[in-house]
């Protein structure tokens, strides 16, 4: 065996956990556009506003102090099933934020419009209901089974 050969593994050990180490510092990789699976009871639990409409505008807002530039849809409520939303209303709701600039990032996700969906709303920091994962727009006519078992089903 040749010398320092007994030492290679370990070398890439340490390298990996190095690089990982600086991705976890900075906030970057995976982990920063990672969701945990939950199921539709999961989600539905979590939210604090569940209403059916359809999401009628989209718009990019002035970026923030980091560069990042937030996003806004517009929801027409058609029912309410959680929350403090009236049926009727347009309900303004925070997206994710795309890159800098404005530039799109493999984490963006726009929710198709005029398409009768059910939304799950989370509260965000602001208070204001967010639309934090891709999961919580489910389009009315692609609703899962469990969802008329939880009374989220039109």
């Amino acid at each position: 065996m040749k010398a320092g050969a007994a030492l290679r593994p370990v070398r890439a050990l340490a390298a990996a956990l190095a690089a990982g180490l600086c991705l976890a510092v900075s906030g970057a990789g995976p982990a920063a556009a990672d969701w945990l699976a939950m199921t539709l009871a999961e989600r539905a639990e979590t939210a604090e506003t569940i209403v059916t409409g359809e999401m009628v505008a989209l718009r990019s807002l002035a970026p923030d102090a980091r560069g990042l530039v937030p996003q806004e849809g517009l929801i027409r409520v058609e029912r309410v099933l959680k929350g403090e939303a009236e049926a009727g209303e347009t309900l303004a709701v925070a997206l994710p934020p795309r890159g800098p600039g404005g530039i799109r990032t493999s984490a963006d996700f726009e929710p198709e419009l005029n398409r009768p969906t059910l939304w799950l709303l989370r509260a965000g920091r602001d208070g204001r209901p967010t639309l934090d994962r891709p999961d919580r727009a489910l389009p009315l006519d692609e609703l899962p089974p469990e969802a008329e078992a939880l009374g989220l089903a039109p």
